[in-house]
């Protein structure tokens, strides 16, 4: 009984794990963009959410009953690193995908004008602006 439990508990800690990259790489996303579930249905975030966190924490309970204490800890702190490292990366991701969109556009409008084009400076420009449109997706799309 224990070896499934412990199967099982592995299992969806896996797939916790996997439903919190999606949503980290998600929850970034401008609507156009999400994939057609939560752009369709507002209520499908929320559903995701409960979910996902309904997954992960059954997940560490069944490692807490069939490891000990220790396990349960060393998942969680492993849980909270992998949760800071795709937060970051979906964030960088989306921040530099819009960085280089209106650096691009900034760059064809001054070859159509024959303006002078410094690309350092516009670059911060691009991404600092890129960088406040990411922030409000966030607001935007809340917790996933």
């Amino acid at each position: 009984m224990i070896i499934a439990i412990a199967f099982l508990s592995w299992f969806f800690y896996a797939i916790a794990l996997v439903m919190k990259s999606y949503a980290n790489r998600v929850r970034f996303m401008v609507a156009h963009d999400m994939p057609l579930a939560f752009s369709r249905s507002p209520g499908f975030a929320s559903k995701f959410w409960l979910i996902r966190l309904a997954i992960t924490y059954a997940s560490l309970a069944g490692l807490w009953l069939a490891h000990g204490w220790r396990v349960l800890v060393g998942a969680f702190l492993f849980y909270l690193l992998f949760c800071f490292v795709t937060f970051v990366r979906g964030s960088r991701h989306q921040v530099n995908k819009w960085a280089r969109v209106n650096f691009e556009m900034k760059k064809q409008d001054a070859a159509q004008k024959g303006d002078s084009f410094d690309e350092t400076s516009e670059w911060f420009q691009s991404w600092k602006s890129a960088k406040k449109h990411v922030e409000e997706q966030i607001k935007r799309n809340g917790n996933l």
